[in-house]
């Protein structure tokens, strides 16, 4: 974690102001310099790094890294660990951690601050199938491709190259990182935020860029400051939370005036496929991850085969059927078909929307020019101006 973020950060429990108590810090080992930090064009920046004895300028500010140690409300006094880079904004984070604990077990209790245990029964309920889900796949799964990635995050975004210098952006459930990774190549300074232990992924594929946070946090209990980010996105997350509306109200309140938002959720499928789906997904929840991840194997050959059948007029129907009856990923490439589908049956949460819907939300939170990208079939793509 670099001082920096601290100008963004905020305690989720009562928005107040976050200390950093430093265990172990070290130099950041990339040639990339920060040349002009984003920072500099916030009007009322709430932390400076320049403070600290141990930050001489801006560049060392980007340059240092907190590895292990502590965020610390000032009002609650709520603590929470800074774990190999990643700041932790989860109730169990201690007990995935407890190398951690033991080895800095006599600074935490020198800070006489504790996590909010009495929220953890709540959070494992709510939220601890999505976790353990989607660490499993973004840990275990390698689909990444930059091109298509680079094609696929423009397009949801709906915004060009340039667009995004010298921006701050916040993605929300960033997963294994790959679209951060190609914001900040076009220039942007970005954050990443995600439920699950994938941010550990995303923190290594991203250690050598400056201008990549990484945060494990909640979507529905933010860690961040209103109004901090020029532009946030999140890209097939919303719809896998408790409730997708309150989800997009709590990353749009981020937005900056003038600045942009843009989301990709599920879109409504035929009856016969949701139907289908539900009753699978009801079943597979009750078996192991690693069966289900075998199970999904089905999608390699059945994806291929459905994608054929219903590019031709004569077999289009029976191609359908075929994706009601058993709806598999129909990407072209096997892993990310595989990937996709176990997507698909796993998440603790799934709801479908229709852009009547979501632009009605984004309205709701005073955003304009919203605009429905409707370039692909499905999902729902929409963005909107604050």
């Amino acid at each position: 974690m670099k001082y920096r973020l601290l100008d963004l950060l905020e305690c989720p429990q009562c928005r107040g102001k976050l200390q950093s108590h430093v265990f172990e810090f070290e130099a950041q080992k990339s040639e990339v310099t920060v040349e002009e930090p984003p920072c500099l064009t916030c009007n009322h920046p709430e932390f400076c790094a320049k403070d600290l004895p141990q930050v001489s300028d801006c560049k060392a500010c980007y340059a240092q890294e907190i590895v292990n140690g502590a965020l610390v409300c000032e009002d609650c006094k709520t603590l929470y660990p800074i774990i190999d880079g990643i700041p932790r904004f989860v109730p169990d984070a201690f007990e995935e951690n407890p190398k951690y604990c033991n080895r800095f077990g006599e600074e935490l209790s020198l800070l006489g601050c504790q996590v909010a245990r009495e929220k953890d029964l709540v959070f494992q309920n709510r939220f601890g199938a999505t976790k353990r889900n989607f660490g499993f796949q973004w840990l275990r799964y390698e689909v990444t491709d930059e091109d298509e990635d680079f094609r696929v995050f423009l397009m949801k975004t709906d915004c060009e190259k340039k667009y995004f210098e010298k921006k701050v952006v916040l993605e929300g459930g960033c997963g294994m990182g790959r679209y951060v990774r190609i914001a900040s190549r076009m220039g942007a300074e970005v954050v990443g935020i995600d439920l699950s232990g994938a941010v550990t992924r995303a923190y290594r594929e991203n250690r050598e860029s400056p201008l990549v946070h990484i945060v494990q946090g909640n979507l529905m209990e933010i860690p961040f400051r209103k109004g901090s980010f020029d532009f946030v996105y999140s890209i097939g997350v919303l719809h896998h939370t408790p409730d997708t509306h309150d989800a997009f109200r709590q990353i749009a309140g981020l937005v900056k005036p003038s600045g942009k938002c843009a989301i990709s959720v599920y879109g409504k499928v035929h009856p016969v496929a949701e139907f289908t789906w539900k009753m699978y997904r009801k079943i597979l929840h009750k078996l192991p991850l690693r069966l289900v991840h075998y199970l999904c194997y089905i999608a390699v050959p059945k994806g291929f085969i459905d994608s054929w059948l219903q590019r031709h007029r004569i077999t289009r129907k029976l191609g359908a059927i075929s994706q009601c009856l058993l709806p598999v990923s129909p990407h072209p490439k096997w892993q990310v078909r595989l990937c996709d589908t176990f997507d698909w049956y796993m998440p603790q949460y799934q709801r479908y929307h229709t852009y009547g819907e979501v632009t009605d939300w984004f309205r709701g939170c005073g955003f304009s020019e919203v605009k429905e990208l409707r370039n692909e079939v499905w999902p729902v793509n929409v963005t909107g101006v604050r």
